[in-house]
């Protein structure tokens, strides 16, 4: 545990050379599944500490936000590889990227734990901190995108904010269409 907290401090800071050993760390899926079930759990575990969910409502509301990461997740990956490898003329596979999207995931952690901290859905009056909130948390995840185009699939420096730029755009579209 104390490893995967190490490596998620250095994808926050978008460290080249982590997101270049994971491609080689043969636990690096298993501990991104980690990652992104945790992520998942934080909002609804917080708004419920909060009293702003309901703990009847707890268990149902968790499991469609663990969920809705998870897919979130595949979605993602799934973009940046067919952004990377089929457009932008990177190569490699989808499993190459796959745990490196999840350690993209880590600066949402950020923002899933301040979301209910700082947000009422109840008062009405915090819109645009929910706002800020999630453009902060998009910008940041495709900044780790653009590092796992990078490491994963050698797209070009002048290609990989593309490919950032649209899978972040892609994978917001689908996840609110699908969830």
């Amino acid at each position: 545990m104390q490893r995967i907290a190490r490596n998620a401090g250095r994808a926050l800071r978008l460290d080249r050379d982590l997101y270049s050993s994971l491609i080689y760390d043969g636990s690096a899926t298993a501990d991104a599944v980690l990652i992104v079930l945790v992520i998942g759990a934080i909002p609804p575990l917080l708004g419920a500490a909060l009293g702003r969910i309901p703990l009847v409502a707890l268990p149902s509301v968790a499991f469609a936000q663990v969920i809705g990461y998870i897919v979130g997740w595949l979605v993602a990956a799934g973009l940046v590889y067919l952004l990377s490898t089929k457009v932008f003329g990177g190569f490699g596979t989808w499993q190459s990227g796959l745990a490196l999207t999840g350690y993209a995931y880590v600066p949402l952690l950020l923002f899933a734990a301040l979301g209910p901290i700082l947000t009422n859905p109840f008062d009405g009056s915090s819109d645009m901190i929910e706002l800020l909130l999630q453009l902060g948390g998009m910008l940041w995840f495709g900044a780790g995108l653009t590092r796992v185009a990078d490491v994963a699939y050698e797209v070009s420096s002048e290609r990989r904010i593309m490919v950032a730029a649209l899978a972040v755009l892609g994978w917001w579209v689908i996840t609110l269409v699908l969830l």
